[in-house]
C-alpha cells in the first residue's frame, strides 16, 4: 500500500465524505455522485483507472505494490467482469495507467523510498475477448529521471503529439519530466525535466481527455484542470495556473480518469478503515 503522509491523512479523515468546492471562478465539473462500490474483484489497493476503448463504457484498474500483476475490467457502476493476468512482468510498484488507442500503458514509477535508479512503463494490447485471461506485455520501456530517483504516481499520455509526461509526487512542489515520442522499448532513456512546478505536492494520479484537450491531475484532497489551447505544447498548458474542481475526499483516492466523451470523470480509493469503496462520478456541468 502507498504510504501517505500523516497530516494529509489526518486532514482527510477530518474531511470524511464532504465535498470540496472549487474556489473563485466556476468550475467545469459539478459535484461527485457515488455509482456504486467496487465489487466483484481483489481492487483493496486499487491505484490507477482508465477507460476502456475495446468495450465501451467500461474502465481497466489495478492494485499498486506487493500485488499481482493483473489489470481488472469494471463496468460504469464499479463490478468486475474480468480479470487479465500479464505476463512476463511483476508488479514491483504499479501507480497509473493510461491509454491511447488499444493499447493500455502501466506505469511501474512507485518508489516511495526513492532506491530504484530505473522505472518502467509497460505496453499492453487491451484484450478484446471477455473470455481472455491472460496477456502479454507488446513492450517495456525503462528510463531514469534528470535529478536522481524518486517517487511518482501520474503517468500523462498526450494523444495529439504521442509523448508521456511524468508527474512527481513527494517534493514540497511535484515537478513534471516529459519523454517524448517516439518511446524506445528496451532502451534505457533519461527524461527531460520540464520547467514547471505545481502549485501543490502528492500528486497521485492524472489523465488527458480522448481529444487531447483537456487535463486532470488530483492529489489526496485536491483535482486540478486545465483546458489545453489550440496548437499549445501539453507542457505549456500545465505551466499556467489550473482550475480547482469538486472532490469528495477519499481516505487513500489515488485513481482517476475522464470518460470517453469527457462528459464527466471517475475517481476511487483504496480500501482503507473499512470504508466503502466507491467508485464516484463528477458530470460536467451543462
Amino acid at each position: 500500500m502507498t504510504r501517505r503522509w500523516p497530516a494529509v491523512a489526518a486532514a482527510v479523515v477530518v474531511a470524511a465524505c464532504e465535498p470540496v468546492r472549487a474556489p473563485g471562478a466556476a468550475s467545469v465539473f459539478a459535484d461527485g455522485t457515488d455509482v456504486g462500490e467496487l465489487r466483484g474483484a481483489n481492487l483493496r489497493e486499487a491505484s490507477g483507472i482508465t477507460a476502456s476503448q475495446s468495450h465501451p463504457g467500461h474502465y481497466w484498474l489495478h492494485n499498486d505494490s506487493g500485488n499481482e500483476p493483473e489489470l481488472f475490467l469494471i463496468d460504469s457502476t464499479g463490478a468486475a467482469q474480468m480479470r487479465v493476468r500479464i505476463e512476463g512482468v511483476v508488479n514491483r510498484d504499479w501507480e497509473d495507467i493510461s491509454r491511447s488507442g488499444d493499447t493500455l500503458f502501466v506505469a511501474e514509477t512507485g518508489d516511495n523510498d526513492a532506491k530504484w535508479d530505473t522505472v518502467f512503463v509497460h505496453a499492453v494490447r487491451e484484450p478484446e475477448s471477455r473470455t481472455d485471461s491472460t496477456a502479454r506485455v507488446l513492450a517495456t520501456f525503462p528510463f531514469r529521471y534528470p535529478d536522481g530517483p524518486r517517487d511518482a504516481e501520474t503517468l500523462l499520455v498526450d494523444p495529439l503529439t504521442g509523448d508521456w509526461f511524468i508527474v512527481s509526487k513527494r517534493e514540497e512542489q511535484s515537478r513534471l519530466y516529459r519523454y517524448p515520442a517516439p518511446q524506445r522499448p528496451g532502451m534505457l532513456v533519461t527524461l527531460e525535466r520540464v520547467p514547471v512546478e505545481f502549485p501543490f505536492r502528492l500528486a497521485v494520479g492524472g489523465d488527458v481527455s480522448t481529444d487531447g484537450r483537456e487535463v486532470l491531475l488530483k492529489t489526496y484532497d485536491a483535482v486540478y484542470y486545465w483546458e489545453r489551447r489550440d496548437g499549445e505544447p501539453l507542457s505549456e498548458t500545465l505551466a499556467r495556473a489550473p482550475l480547482p474542481q469538486p472532490y469528495t475526499p477519499e481516505r487513500q483516492g489515488e485513481a482517476i480518469s475522464f470518460s470517453p466523451d469527457g462528459s464527466a470523470y471517475y475517481t476511487t480509493s483504496e480500501v482503507e478503515l473499512d470504508v466503502p469503496q466507491l467508485l464516484l462520478r463528477y458530470r460536467r456541468r451543462p
